[in-house]
């Protein structure tokens, strides 16, 4: 008498068995994760050789790079192509004015390890905002105030406008001023980014307020990338907050455009109390270098407290921020090389100093 049949002798149970275990060591395989405009976007290879994107809207612990580099540049143009999409769709936020150069003159030339800098003093004429482009540009701060303090705030509000209006009728309609300005290159390789190393205000013209103590670069240095960063992935969980808006000027070569841009903050984060101690970041876009650093932004930050007396925040530390930003980026998955750059903007900014050095971070997908 023979044997009782094994369910394994019947071919087809055993074909279908196979081809399922082989189905999903397929997608174990070729499944993994990118950093993208959702908390993650995930890519499969179909067995037909079709990259299928999928949006994990939890998140997900599994952080390695992409393993199989033939998908990289689908995986990165999809990332692209839906950040794009929104920034399209989102209407521009403020108004950003353009300059042009006076007279330049190079003031030092300094040499780091694979970088050099070259620190100009530019004259440029540049032209007055106006008052409605003003009030427009500080609408959501302006917004801020008013619902979380009331009629208090919204006095606030009014005094500014006021001493804008008081302010813009002391000056003219184009006017020169002075700026110091940042061009570093690679010492091996061609790229070069160009900004003005200080951030402003409007007070009887633009003035000086903070330095800029943060440069950011790589496949994922925008400004979009880095307040995302902050906000999903970073050991302290940054969140959006409200300020007064600073002003740049930005060369925007690389975005294609002629003209260097005068504009404001494209983000601003907070991490900490709003009304105690807290660590406050503004970030702005810098645009697209071909050639070397690719996307990049610059940023300021500081450690503030909240004056009741004043009724605004104080600055009470530059140096401090820079190390609690940099810490928080060390050793993170994403995060590339972290350098030093000399940026020539050392002294007192609102009584305490900054030592004129950038912590510079490279940012992967």
């Amino acid at each position: 008498m023979g044997r009782t049949p094994h369910w394994s002798d019947r071919p087809s149970v055993v074909a279908l068995t196979v081809a399922v275990v082989a189905t999903i060591a397929m997608a174990l395989l070729t499944t993994q994760y990118i950093k993208g405009p959702q908390p993650w976007v995930k890519l499969t290879v179909s067995t037909e050789g079709l990259v299928i994107a999928d949006v994990e809207e939890s998140g997900s612990a599994h952080k390695s790079k992409l393993q199989f580099f033939d998908l990289r540049d689908e995986a990165d143009d999809l990332v692209r192509e839906k950040r794009e999409a929104e920034t399209r769709e989102r209407p521009k936020r403020y108004h950003e004015w353009k300059g042009r150069v006076v007279s330049e003159r190079t003031v030092r030339v300094f040499e780091g390890e694979n970088y050099m800098v070259i620190i100009r003093e530019l004259t440029i004429r540049v032209k007055k905002p106006t008052l409605q482009q003003l009030v427009e540009n500080s609408r959501e701060h302006f917004d801020f105030l008013v619902k979380t303090f009331g009629e208090r705030g919204r006095r606030v509000v009014n005094q500014t406008i006021e001493n804008w209006r008081k302010w813009l009728e002391t000056v003219g309609d184009e006017y020169e001023m002075n700026i110091t300005v940042a061009h570093i290159r690679p010492k091996a390789d061609h790229g070069s980014i160009n900004f003005v190393v200080n951030l402003y205000k409007w007070w009887f013209g633009w003035r000086v307020s903070d330095p800029v103590n943060l440069v950011f670069y790589g496949p994922a240095g925008s400004a979009w990338d880095v307040q995302y960063d902050m906000k999903n992935w970073l050991t302290h969980k940054w969140s959006d907050t409200s300020g007064w808006d600073l002003y740049t000027w930005i060369d925007k070569d690389h975005a294609d455009e002629k003209d260097w841009t005068w504009k404001k903050q494209d983000y601003q984060l907070r991490y900490g109390d709003y009304f105690g101690v807290s660590y406050h970041i503004r970030i702005y876009d810098g645009g697209y270098d071909w050639d070397q650093y690719l996307e990049w932004s610059i940023a300021g930050a500081h450690r503030e407290e909240w004056d009741w007396t004043q009724f605004t925040h104080v600055v009470i530390g530059w140096e401090d921020a820079e190390r609690f930003i940099r810490d928080d980026f060390e050793n993170k998955w994403f995060v590339g090389s972290i350098q030093y750059w000399f940026l020539g903007n050392s002294g007192y900014y609102q009584n305490f100093w900054n030592d004129g050095y950038a912590t510079v971070i490279e940012l992967k997908h």
